[in-house]
């Protein structure tokens, strides 16, 4: 019909667990999505009914918005190569391995005019951000401390429990409640971190648990556990 605008074109680059979440929500907002992936991810493809691409550059060329959804190590790459084409990348979370890394893709995001958004999903979720709202329109006082807590069951993937990968349970699963608490409370002044069992030679073992707990510069204290 004439006028009608044309559907955004989403790429995505990963096609892991997360993967049919994102296509799932994409689709939904009306997008054509189409994925690249190590491996052809010909079932994923099949069950939303999207095309694959031979590879992120291929993939890239042909979308407005590329999705990363690759091992942690691979975001900054893979999220430079789309934003010197001009495009907006949704990132999983953590963007990179390092603070210096992401501030890296940050800043080529600034200087090309497009955005950059990690995947923080929390901070959207309704309950969450009623949360939020109350704290900063001061409906529940002073806040002196927050207790966070997540835990489920651990991926099937190898690299989950590499942490010379990017993964670990700090890394890729409290990192959603360390989000929360800076949203919540601000910058953090120090930081106090445990797991159990400790990590052997950069590998995991399951199941499981860690501690953090952060100060943050206003006096408020964030305990966060999961497992």
């Amino acid at each position: 019909m004439a006028g009608e605008s044309a559907p955004l074109r989403v790429g995505l680059i990963g096609a892991g667990g997360i993967a049919a979440a994102h296509l799932d929500a994409w689709q939904a907002q009306g997008a054509e999505c189409v994925i690249a992936s190590r491996t052809r991810p010909t079932a994923l493809a099949e069950r939303f009914g999207v095309e694959i691409a031979e590879d992120p550059d291929a993939l890239i060329d042909r979308v407005d918005v590329v999705g990363i959804l690759a091992p942690t190590p691979a975001h900054p790459g893979l999220a430079l190569r789309a934003i010197a084409r001009g495009l907006h990348v949704v990132c999983e979370k953590p963007l990179a391995m390092t603070a210096a890394e992401a501030q890296r893709m940050a800043d080529a995001a600034d200087a090309a005019e497009v955005q950059l958004l990690p995947a923080h999903v929390v901070r959207y979720f309704a309950a969450y951000r009623r949360i939020q709202q109350r704290i900063d329109a001061g409906g529940i006082g002073a806040l002196r401390n927050l207790r966070l807590s997540r835990a489920g069951a651990g991926p099937a993937t190898a690299w989950f429990y590499d942490e010379g990968a990017g993964g670990g349970v700090i890394r890729d699963l409290l990192i959603h409640d360390i989000d929360q608490a800076l949203w919540l409370a601000g910058p953090v002044v120090s930081v106090t971190a445990r797991q159990d069992p400790p990590s052997v030679a950069g590998r995991l073992a399951a199941p499981v648990t860690a501690t953090v707990e952060l100060l943050h510069a206003n006096g408020v204290a964030s305990r966060i556990d999961g497992g």
